[in-house]
Formats: C-alpha cells, sequence, structure tokens
C-alpha cells in the first residue's frame, strides 16, 4: 500500500482532521487546499501513490442518455408502444458491454483512491475518478474521504457506478428504474 509523503507540512492539519474525519466522524473539513496540491505540486506524487485502481461504468450517465424509449425506437425504427421490458434490458445490456471496453473516458473514468498516513500510522484513503477530457487532459473528480479502499467502492456502487468487473450484477430492475419510458 503507497502512502504519500510528500504533503507539505503546512496542510498536515488537514490532513490529520481529513484522517480523524474517516475514522470518527464528525465535520468533515473543506479538502480543497489538499485536492489543489495534489492537482499541481503533488501531481507526480498522487499518480505514484495510488493504492487502488479499477475502471467503472457511471451507470446514471448512460441511463440519462441512452436509456430512452424515444431513442431507443428511432435507433430500432420502431414504434414507441411497441418496446417491451425484454427490448429495453438487452438493447442496456449491449450498452453496458459496450462501454466496458473503455473506449470513452468520460463515461468510463479510472477509480483511484490514495492512502494519507500521519506519523502515528492513523491513515484514511482520499479516493477519486479520473476521467480524460480530450486534449484537455486528466481531470479529477474528488469523491471524498474514507476509512478504507471498500468503503470508497462501496460509495460509488451506491451512486450508481460499476466496476467493469461487476457489470454482470446490474439487476433487471435496476436498468428497468434507471430507465425513461414514453408516457
Amino acid at each position: 500500500m503507497s502512502v504519500i509523503p510528500e504533503i507539505p507540512e503546512s496542510l498536515w492539519p488537514l490532513r490529520d482532521a481529513a484522517i480523524d474525519y474517516a475514522l470518527e466522524g464528525g465535520e468533515e473539513p473543506d479538502l480543497k487546499p489538499l485536492h489543489n496540491w495534489f492537482e499541481v505540486d503533488g501531481w507526480d506524487a498522487i499518480i505514484a501513490g495510488w493504492n487502488y485502481e479499477a475502471m467503472i461504468i457511471k451507470l446514471y450517465y448512460l441511463a440519462w442518455s441512452d436509456f430512452e424509449d424515444e431513442e431507443f425506437a428511432a435507433l430500432e425504427d420502431i414504434k414507441v408502444n411497441e418496446i417491451t421490458d425484454s427490448m429495453r434490458l438487452k438493447y442496456a445490456r449491449d450498452l453496458l458491454e459496450k462501454a466496458s471496453s473503455g473506449e470513452d473516458d468520460y463515461l468510463c473514468p479510472s477509480v483511484h483512491s490514495c492512502k494519507i498516513e500521519r506519523e502515528n500510522g492513523d491513515s484514511a484513503i482520499l479516493g477519486s475518478y479520473m476521467e480524460i477530457h480530450g486534449q484537455g487532459g486528466p481531470v479529477i473528480t474528488w469523491w471524498g474521504i474514507f476509512k478504507d479502499d471498500e468503503s470508497f467502492i462501496e460509495s460509488l456502487k451506491e451512486s450508481d457506478h460499476v466496476l467493469f468487473n461487476e457489470i454482470d450484477t446490474v439487476t433487471d430492475e435496476k436498468i428497468l428504474s434507471l430507465w425513461k419510458k414514453a408516457t
């Protein structure tokens, strides 16, 4: 497990507050100064210190952009009232499978965690995901501070993010709950 030793001493109080929050709860500190440091001076440190890395599909985004009767009817050249749940599910699963190729760096960002630790051994995880914005390059979305990687990943899953290796766990009910049916 990698640790980021390069955090400047001026940010140690914020690091410690973040660790305390992850371990004990209370009021979440404003992590913006720590995030800013990682995104500029600490970029090499966070890249080298990633503790966990995976790929996800932003299911909520895929559903928002593609799980819709009107769009499906137009693509299939059928009438909206001919669409069945079986057809919706097949279409959605095909989209999920295609998305898991990882070709769309916005729909399918990489997920990373970084362990921060203080001298006494107490630690926490900074969770984030990274999208590639074409020529704009990588953009980090900070997800939060967590006790461990498992808590971070669970938080993503609760917000309709799906790990590539867990696509098969998306239920029919979940897909249909996100589908925009014609009225």
